[in-house]
């Protein structure tokens, strides 16, 4: 049972919303392995900027410190890739289930599903900005003191 959402089983959800929430079914799905095989090669940037940093740092006048913390934050950015992708995901198999069986307790789990998913890009937008000045700063000190 979903907090704070009364799921019992009541009329049969309409055709024309199962209809619209079955046609975003295949976008979700496809956004969602997107942001999955995205998540991947950010993680095989994140390794490969590892280890060549830790082969060619000393030679390029980079510090291995500086190296990882550029590799940690690859690993976070894919991190922040893999939730809202599970999330679409699954989004997407509760519209195939609710599709299956057309009750209100599957339209209401298939919405809650996107509800979240929303949740999240919502909160990380609002991170993204919030953190945006601070960076913009950070790089205009840094630019002045070299």
């Amino acid at each position: 049972m979903l907090k704070g959402i009364d799921t019992a089983i009541g009329p049969e959800p309409s055709g024309a919303v199962i209809e619209q929430l079955r046609r975003t079914k295949g976008w979700s799905r496809f956004l969602g392995i997107i942001g999955y095989i995205s998540c991947g090669f950010i993680v095989l940037a994140g390794i490969a900027l590892a280890l060549n940093g830790l082969v060619m740092g000393s030679a390029m006048g980079v510090s291995k410190g500086f190296i990882v913390l550029m590799s940690m934050f690859n690993f976070v950015i894919a991190a922040s890739y893999f939730y809202p992708s599970f999330k679409l995901n699954q989004y997407a198999s509760r519209i195939g289930k609710l599709v299956q069986q057309p009750t209100e307790d599957n339209l209401v789990s298939a919405l809650d599903a996107q509800r979240v998913f929303w949740k999240f890009v919502g909160i990380f937008m609002m991170v993204t900005l919030i953190i945006y000045p601070f960076v913009c700063i950070g790089l205009i000190i840094f630019g002045a003191a070299t």
